[in-house]
């Protein structure tokens, strides 16, 4: 595929040339505030967002309140993929991690677009299994991985998704995002943190070594990168 490579989403960057000119006047840049409720199972969705610098987390919650983060999504892909086809809404809560900015498209230009078949059907469906794998690999990894190691790979994938080395998240959210208790967030970051891997403040990570952040990392982080290479191949490859 031929991409749009001024963009700074991946997945809008993967179109090819004409159908990219075909969005880019409906396209606007908004700012996303950490906490931000982009979609919800009560809503249908008026836009669809592609994040740039923010990350956004895809959560499942019981009607107590409980929620455990699904999947994920950043500058990798879009959020609101599940009601380009299904205008009743979105299945989940889909609620910002990281503030940042988006590309905000809107909703009937994107159900116009998909419906026309080609790039924009095709990126679409191969983003919905990118996020049923992450599904798997979430349920996967809470059964058989121990916290730290969810902990590892919950920070990796998020550093990848907005390409910084710090991250604003308190114990209590990571606890949430990857349903464990905090005092075992709690013990796994001292861990880390006495063995200089990174530093955790008053609500916020700084990594120090994503190489030893990744040695102590599940494989469930390695297969899902595999698993992004091979659906979208038109990536570079990873050095």
């Amino acid at each position: 595929m031929q991409q749009a490579e001024t963009c700074v989403n991946d997945w809008l960057a993967a179109l090819p040339a004409e159908v990219f000119d075909r969005l880019s006047p409906h396209l606007r840049t908004c700012v996303l505030a950490r906490g931000q409720v982009l979609a919800d199972p009560g809503h249908c969705m008026s836009h669809v967002y592609f994040p740039t610098t923010s990350v956004v987390s895809l959560l499942w919650t019981t009607a107590a309140g409980e929620s455990l983060m699904v999947a994920l999504s950043g500058s990798d892909g879009l959020v609101g993929v599940s009601a380009v086809g299904a205008p009743w809404g979105a299945p989940g809560l889909a609620v910002v991690q990281r503030e940042g900015e988006a590309l905000r498209l809107p909703m009937q230009v994107m159900q116009q677009e998909f419906a026309k078949g080609g790039a924009v059907h095709d990126l679409t469906l191969r983003y919905c299994q990118y996020l049923m794998a992450q599904m798997a690999q979430t349920a996967l990894c809470s059964h058989v991985h121990n916290v730290e190691q969810q902990m590892c790979r919950w920070i990796l994938t998020v550093l990848d998704l907005c390409g910084a080395e710090r991250l604003m998240v308190t114990q209590q959210e990571l606890a949430t995002a990857i349903g464990a208790r905090r005092e075992g967030i709690s013990s796994a970051a001292g861990k880390l943190h006495v063995a200089r891997v990174l530093y955790w403040g008053r609500g916020h990570i700084t990594v120090y070594s994503r190489p030893r952040l990744g040695a102590d990392c599940c494989e469930c982080y390695r297969s899902l990168r595999a698993t992004a290479r091979r659906l979208f191949d038109f990536k570079p490859p990873e050095a």
